[in-house]
């Protein structure tokens, strides 16, 4: 996790790790299967008091680590943190025909 600044307290525990998929998973940001033998991240928290995992695709996972320069991370976030950041540097003209090759449409997400 990147040092920056968040308007929002920090977790009291952060863990990430990398792990190659021994069953299939459910990116929690793009909704897009991690099947077997892909790569994941998985990040383990506590905020609040409230323990929570999060397995995230290797592609959304850069991603964050990408909008981490410029904004705070978060979990579950990565879509509205991914558009507010298109709609600042590219327009709108422009922003909805990137955000929807970045994130296909996907049901259940």
């Amino acid at each position: 996790m990147s040092d920056c600044y968040c308007d929002y307290d920090m977790p009291s525990m952060h863990i990430e790790a990398w792990h190659k998929a021994r069953k299939q998973h459910t990116c929690c940001e793009c909704g897009q299967a991690v099947i077997i033998g892909q790569q994941y991240q998985r990040v383990a928290l506590v905020f609040e008091g409230q323990f929570s995992t999060y397995k995230t695709c290797e592609r959304c996972a850069d991603l964050r680590d990408a909008l981490a320069a410029v904004s705070c991370p978060s979990y579950r976030g990565l879509r509205e943190e991914y558009w507010n950041y298109l709609e600042q540097w590219l327009g709108s003209e422009r922003c909805a025909e990137t955000y929807r090759r970045v994130f296909p449409v996907v049901s259940n997400v």
